[in-house]
């Protein structure tokens, strides 16, 4: 079928083709691979895109349902428009929550979607992170440790 397999270029929360939104809320989460204190997210919407949203992190060895920080919402970002190879994206540039605490370092970025701001579901291009991070990975649960 021509519509199989049709999502190769996104993630997206829509129940096909259509666009029609999944619903409820939706998360999408990405593994930094080490320790990072995050400075900025920017968020490379399709048109289909979110206004309603929330950017958390957490560190390693915490559920992925463990309680987060909250980097950033949604209603607080730089918005911009354009179309480039045919493809619509609204760009949203969020700078971190500062507190006056220290900003704590995290390894995973996740968007939480309360919900979309079009009739359409969500739908990410890129996702990326800014910020600085320690040098060497930090090791996981699940990776070889060094025998001394």
């Amino acid at each position: 079928s021509r519509n199989e397999d049709w999502l190769k270029d996104r993630w997206q929360a829509a129940k096909d083709m259509s666009g029609a939104p999944i619903p409820g809320a939706h998360w999408v989460e990405i593994d930094l691979g080490r320790r990072c204190s995050v400075t900025r997210v920017v968020i490379d919407w399709e048109k289909a895109h979110a206004t309603r949203y929330t950017v958390k992190g957490r560190s390693a060895g915490e559920a992925a349902h463990a309680e987060t920080t909250t980097l950033a919402v949604g209603e607080k970002a730089k918005v911009e428009k354009f179309t480039s190879s045919k493809r619509q994206h609204v760009v949203h540039d969020l700078e971190v929550v500062r507190t006056r605490e220290i900003q704590p370092a995290v390894e995973y970025v996740r968007v939480e979607i309360d919900r979309p701001a079009t009739q359409w579901g969500s739908s990410i291009w890129e996702l990326r992170v800014y910020g600085s991070c320690e040098a060497q990975p930090h090791r996981g649960l699940g990776e070889a440790q060094p025998h001394s």
